[in-house]
């Protein structure tokens, strides 16, 4: 091995590194640790994210690598008004990528497993929001919404999200 991949598999190991430890005190969730979560809940219901763009809820979709470090994981997200995505097909989505190679935004290929952390982002962004004024947003965390339906008392699957730097 060369000095040059020597010292580039130095960096990338120490940035590795780095990432585990800011890890370790974030809210952030894992890949395994969403999935631990959804599942817990009954998978016919219905998944969202807790941010909305008018009346219109964020809800889930394809798994990427994420654009700001190609090396974790993002969902997608759409605010179109459509059928909001199961617990089952969210967790489907989020088990495939287990084990699975990912290519960057500008290639490379990055294996993701349970610790991988989780962002939301659309394709070829970092964050939510407009282009100069994308925040980038971690899940942290899942709840449920309770609300009154004519066949009783039900809720929806939130995915909580908060804006946090890499």
């Amino acid at each position: 091995m060369d000095a040059g991949a020597m010292l580039s598999d130095h960096l990338h190991a120490e940035v590795r590194r780095m990432r585990e430890e800011k890890l370790r005190t974030s809210p952030q969730l894992t890949l395994g640790k969403l999935i631990d979560l959804l599942s817990k809940l009954a998978a016919d219901k219905r998944v969202r994210f807790d941010f909305r763009i008018g009346r219109n809820s964020a809800v889930p979709g394809e798994v990427m690598s994420w654009r700001g470090a190609y090396a974790e994981l993002a969902s997608s997200f759409s605010y179109e008004e459509r059928e909001m995505p199961t617990v089952a097909q969210v967790l489907a989505d989020l088990q495939f990528a287990i084990g699975k190679t990912f290519e960057g935004y500008k290639g490379g290929q990055y294996m993701m497993g349970e610790t991988t952390p989780v962002w939301v982002a659309s394709y070829g962004d970092s964050g939510v929001g407009g282009y100069k004024s994308q925040t980038s947003v971690g899940v942290i965390g899942v709840k449920r919404e309770t609300y009154k339906a004519a066949t009783g008392e039900t809720y929806t699957v939130v995915i909580e999200t908060q804006a946090m730097e890499y």
